[in-house]
């Protein structure tokens, strides 16, 4: 708005000011002894004026007025503090967002300096997305105000991230931050909010940190447990379930059946996990069954795809594969029960039982399954035999020999033999060695065992054909120092 005024004094002067109506600021004034003439032309005043006379000469002049532009207008405007003006300025000018973010930055620096820090947190809170968060964040823990940095957190979290705002990286940061606000002051009730809100892709809420958070603080695992749900972070639920105070062992390994679809997560988590579950689950025979129960189930469906890529079946509507092409093997089962030879030995037997050549096809590093279990008999006969309880021993014993009997076609006799030598099996070692005429290694085993009538057997009937055999058998009853009437022999 342009107005020309004529005060009545002597000088009867003409006065030309510019307002800006709307925001009631004063742009320009000045007086001129005679106004003729203004024109205006977008965003330019011509004015035709008489300056006042000197020495009997009345000067005329064309002058042009230019108006300055509108970042210009901002910078006077913010230089003496007219912040409620610049703001005006910039939104009657459609200026960018960042511009007025700008503008509200400085109002709020103004607010906060003079410690007034609600008014400033309504500048700040302006600037999400486009002024770097740690900025505000910074000063308010300096001045230790968390219900409005919490108020600041909360706009800021449900402030969609964008490619041309300042959102991007530092997600759990904040999320850590405001939850911990949370915390402080114990509103266990906001941060139950914050998990029922649904929330797009683009969001800065960070639901991991989230249940990190509430992991950490005792009296909230509850929460994590729901965020988890929520949100279908199934691998941290089993975390939770496994690792945290709140043990649930037999709802972890639901989730792994149910919840995680793609069976090499499920191995993964299994082997990160499984030796844990199966020491825990020690005296708990319901969850060890589980464990045992759920690693069956996917060796079967390992089995099955083998045999059949396209197989399907309502038990196993929740397994999948990402790639056709993974080759699992049974191998990265079996690792699972490090430490755990009796659940293996249980685990191995069933497979075969079940399953028999298909399960030793999809073995893995030269793995034979056949001889796996032999040795975690083996294993198992080596433990109980330091403990010399007769029942026990015997009743593996017998495991080892039934077993030898009914899979003598699926085994390697000379694998065995060394299975046998290595576990210090002498009743395996003497029946090998009887069936491939391994008589000096049948000798050492009587020699062993101290039966000096089979040592003499021994000789007199291998002994024309194998010299050896008499000198090693003389040798031993010389160290021995036995009394023998070796004349008999």
């Amino acid at each position: 708005m342009v107005v020309v005024t004529e005060k009545e004094n002597k000088s009867k002067k003409h006065y030309l000011e510019i307002y800006d109506a709307g925001i009631q600021i004063l742009y320009y004034s000045n007086s001129y002894h005679t106004i003729h003439e203004i024109i205006i032309e977008s965003s330019t005043i011509y004015l035709f004026v008489t300056h006042e006379e000197k020495n009997g000469i009345a000067e005329k002049e064309l002058i042009k007025l230019t108006e300055i532009t509108v970042g210009e207008k901002i910078k006077i405007l913010l230089e003496k503090s007219l912040f409620e003006q610049a703001s005006q300025v910039a939104i009657n000018a459609e200026c960018s967002e960042e511009i007025k973010a700008a503008v509200a930055r400085e109002q709020g620096d103004h607010f906060y300096l003079n410690r007034k820090y609600k008014e400033a947190m309504e500048q700040y809170i302006k600037t999400i997305g486009y002024e770097a968060p740690s900025y505000v964040i910074e000063k308010f823990l300096e001045v230790q105000n968390l219900d409005l940095l919490i108020e600041y957190l909360e706009k800021l979290i449900e402030t969609p991230i964008t490619k041309n705002n300042t959102l991007l990286g530092n997600n759990k940061d904040y999320t850590a931050l405001l939850l911990n606000c949370y915390l402080k002051q114990e509103k266990k009730s906001k941060i139950e909010e914050q998990m029922i809100k649904d929330r797009g892709s683009d969001s800065i809420f960070d639901v991991e940190t989230a249940i990190d958070v509430c992991r950490q603080k005792q009296g909230y695992s509850d929460l994590a447990i729901k965020l988890a749900n929520r949100y279908e972070k199934w691998e941290l639920l089993v975390s939770i379930y496994i690792e945290d105070s709140n043990q649930n062992i037999t709802g972890a390994l639901e989730i792994i059946d149910e919840k995680i679809k793609d069976v090499k997560d499920k191995l993964n988590l299994l082997k990160q996990y499984g030796g844990v579950i199966l020491n825990r689950s020690s005296g708990f025979i319901h969850s060890e069954k589980k464990m045992s129960n759920l690693l069956l189930k996917i060796t079967k469906y390992l089995i099955m795809k083998k045999k059949n890529p396209g197989f399907k079946s309502p038990e196993y509507q929740n397994y999948s594969m990402r790639d056709d092409k993974d080759d699992i093997k049974i191998s990265e089962i079996i690792k699972i029960f490090v430490d755990n030879n009796d659940s293996l030995c249980e685990y191995l037997k069933k497979v075969l039982d079940e399953h028999g050549d298909d399960a030793n096809k999809i073995c893995g590093d030269d793995l034979h399954l056949y001889h796996k279990l032999l040795e975690c008999y083996l294993n198992k006969y080596s433990e109980k035999r330091s403990t010399n309880v007769h029942s026990t021993i015997s009743k593996i014993d017998n495991d080892i020999k039934d077993f030898v009997k009914i899979n003598e076609s699926k085994i390697d006799k000379s694998y065995v033999l060394y299975l046998f030598r290595f576990y210090s099996y002498l009743d395996g070692i003497q029946k090998l060695s009887q069936q491939l005429n391994m008589n000096q290694e049948l000798l050492s085993v009587f020699i062993e065992k101290k039966e000096y009538d089979n040592i003499v057997r021994l000789c007199k009937e291998k002994g024309g054909q194998e010299k050896d055999l008499w000198i090693q058998a003389l040798n031993h009853f010389r160290e021995e120092g036995e009394n023998f009437k070796l004349q008999e022999c």
